[in-house]
C-alpha cells in the first residue's frame, strides 16, 4: 500500500448533485486508484433482480410518479430503502479489494456511513482500510446545480436531495465518519484529502 495512501477503499457519498463524481475523479488521480460508479452497481441490480425480489431497487422505474408523489419523509424511505440494498452487494466487492489490496474509489448516492463504520466485509477484516467521506450541500445550491447540470428547476428534487443529505450528516455524526461541505469548490479536494487522512 501506497505511505501516502492508508486506505485500500475509499467510499464518497453524498446526495444527488453534490458533484461526487468529479472528486471522485480527482481524488483518484490522486491517489492512484482506479473509480467504480455506484450506479451501475445499482443498474445491474435493476436488471438483475425482480420488483419482488428488491421492491425499492425498481419502484422509480416501475411508478416515477408515485415516487414523485411521495412526502418528504417517504422519499428518505424510498432513498434509504434503496441504499441498503447497494449496500448488501457492494460488501463482497469490497472485500475482494480488501484481499487483492487493489485501490478503488466508489463514489454514489446510495453510499451510507455504515457501510465505511463496518469491522469486516464477507469475513475479511477492514482494518483501518476501508475509510469514507461525505460531501454535503445545501437545499438551495443543489437546486442551482440541477438546473445548471440538466438545464431545468427541480425544486422538489433539491428538497429531496437536500434532506438526504442532512441524514447522511446526521449518520457521518454518529459513526465518527469525517463530511465536509462541497463549497468552496476551489477547496475541496485539500479539504477532501485532509479529511480521508485524520
Amino acid at each position: 500500500m501506497d505511505a501516502t495512501r492508508p486506505w485500500t477503499v475509499l467510499l464518497l457519498g453524498g446526495a444527488s448533485g453534490v458533484g461526487k463524481s468529479q472528486i471522485s475523479r480527482r481524488l483518484a488521480r490522486h491517489f492512484d486508484a482506479e473509480v467504480t460508479a455506484v450506479d451501475d452497481i445499482y443498474l445491474a441490480l435493476e436488471r438483475m433482480t425482480t420488483p419482488e425480489q428488491y421492491p425499492e431497487v425498481h419502484r422509480w422505474r416501475l411508478s416515477p410518479e408515485e415516487v414523485l408523489g411521495l412526502d418528504d419523509e417517504g422519499m428518505l424511505d424510498h432513498a434509504l430503502g434503496c441504499a441498503s440494498v447497494v449496500t448488501e452487494a457492494l460488501e463482497p466487492v469490497i472485500a475482494e479489494h480488501l484481499e487483492s489490496s487493489e485501490a478503488a474509489v466508489f463514489d454514489g448516492d446510495f453510499l451510507l456511513p455504515a457501510l465505511a463504520a463496518k469491522a469486516s466485509f464477507d469475513d475479511v477484516p477492514a482494518e483501518g482500510r476501508v475509510r469514507a467521506l461525505f460531501l454535503l450541500e445545501t437545499e438551495e445550491q443543489l437546486a442551482r446545480n440541477f438546473l445548471a447540470r440538466e438545464g431545468q428547476e427541480q425544486a422538489r428534487r433539491a428538497r429531496a436531495s437536500w434532506r438526504y443529505s442532512e441524514h447522511l450528516r446526521q449518520e457521518c455524526a454518529r459513526f465518527g465518519i469525517p463530511a465536509i461541505d462541497a463549497r468552496p469548490w476551489d477547496t475541496v479536494l485539500e479539504r477532501a484529502i485532509d479529511a480521508i487522512r485524520t
